[in-house]
């Protein structure tokens, strides 16, 4: 991700919030991704897609799986281990 364009993208759009909504405050969350979201692309050490839940998420059901047919089921320390070292 191109930093310098997105700073210049994300800028822009924080002045177009500003003139258009004067009445409501930014929020929070809005104004860090915004304000400072480039500094934190540049910074970044992996890419942006990556560091979402959803990667994360997709592999639970394999991983249950996994826990259900490959494990040992005599204590939750055998299991854990095994699914660790699985």
């Amino acid at each position: 991700m191109n930093a310098t364009a997105f700073d210049n993208y994300a800028k822009e759009t924080a002045k177009l919030f500003v003139s258009l909504y004067a009445w409501y405050y930014m929020p929070a969350s809005v104004h860090k991704l915004l304000i400072h979201g480039s500094a934190i692309v540049s910074v970044a050490l992996l890419p942006i897609g990556q560091l979402s839940e959803e990667a994360q998420e997709a592999r639970n059901k394999e991983i249950k799986k996994f826990r259900e047919h490959y494990t040992r089921k005599l204590s939750r320390v055998s299991t854990n281990v095994d699914l660790m070292q699985g």
